[in-house]
């Protein structure tokens, strides 16, 4: 694992924590966009957007996130993580078709057994 992927590891470890959730797996998932409207099924899940091919102007939004890209961002802006979940919208300009890169993140649910039962 490069730095890069080490340190966006961490990053949603920690995100991952801080909602509670002490397990989880993970992978990578590349979606291809050609039409100007995509929609994703992501309930239960968490996708974490890191980057794309997409040179033009385009949305990313969801129940907890909304991202707009604009042609005239710098890429400073454009590089940063950002989390989706439940139904993920992507729209874009044109029907071009472009990559968006995720790590597509699912928790475990650990069940706490009572250990005072007798």
């Amino acid at each position: 694992m490069n730095v890069s992927g080490y340190l966006l590891y961490k990053f949603i470890e920690q995100n991952m924590a801080e909602m509670g959730f002490k397990k989880f797996h993970f992978e990578p998932i590349s979606v291809e966009v050609s039409a100007t409207l995509a929609e994703f099924k992501a309930y239960g899940e968490y996708w974490f957007y890191f980057n794309t091919n997409c040179s033009e102007n385009f949305t990313i939004k969801s129940t907890n996130s909304f991202y707009e890209k604009t042609t005239t961002q710098s890429n400073l802006y454009f590089n940063q993580v950002r989390q989706f979940t439940e139904l993920i919208e992507i729209t874009k300009d044109t029907q071009a078709t472009h990559v968006f890169e995720f790590i597509r993140v699912i928790p475990e649910i650990i069940e706490e057994t009572n250990t005072n039962e007798q």
